[in-house]
């Protein structure tokens, strides 16, 4: 109550009454961005880090825990809280062994007592086929002969020595010189 008191005044003293409600802060809820994560790799090689942030979009504090459901992906934090600040969250991916393809894995924050848990970011890895990559040996040829005559027909062997199918053609760029197949 607060009391107001003039001397002389006829209608001395005034009062307000004041009432002071204190409410629960409000639900926590799991805020999470981006909504969804899209990696991809070549064939042999680990898909690039990632990362996304986790933060409390209501009340309170929201105190979360991260897990997935994929053998390839790992996140450098498996728990945390957050009052309303971005907390970051670094995925990284072990890739190197899968075949080409697709692969789907969900990543789950979920909080008890959080407005909207569980809250996934569902993970799509595309594994693509190594390209091909030309191998050849020898890397060079030598031949001499003397003039008049032909020199020493030589070989060489090419190879694949990255993914899927070398599909190629052998030309050359001297008259005195041919190859066979083309």
């Amino acid at each position: 109550t607060i009391t107001i008191a003039a001397t002389g005044a006829s209608n001395t003293p005034q009062t307000i009454p004041v009432t002071l409600t204190v409410n629960a802060p409000g639900s926590a809820a799991i805020s999470r961005d981006p909504a969804s994560l899209s990696p991809s790799c070549v064939q042999g090689a680990n898909a690039s880090s990632q990362t996304f942030q986790v933060s409390n979009s209501g009340g309170g504090t929201l105190s979360y825990t991260i897990s997935d459901d994929a053998g390839w992906l790992a996140c450098n934090v498996t728990s945390g809280t957050s009052t309303g600040a971005h907390n970051t969250v670094t995925v990284t991916y072990s890739t190197s062994t899968m075949t080409p393809g697709a692969y789907s894995g969900t990543i789950t924050i979920a909080a008890t007592g959080a407005t909207n848990s569980p809250q996934t970011i569902p993970v799509s890895l595309t594994v693509n086929a190594a390209p091909a990559s030309i191998t050849r040996t020898p890397s060079s040829l030598s031949a001499s002969c003397t003039q008049g005559t032909n020199a020493t027909s030589q070989s060489f062997q090419i190879s694949n020595s990255g993914g899927g199918t070398l599909s190629y053609t052998i030309s050359d760029s001297a008259t005195w010189l041919s190859c066979s197949p083309t």
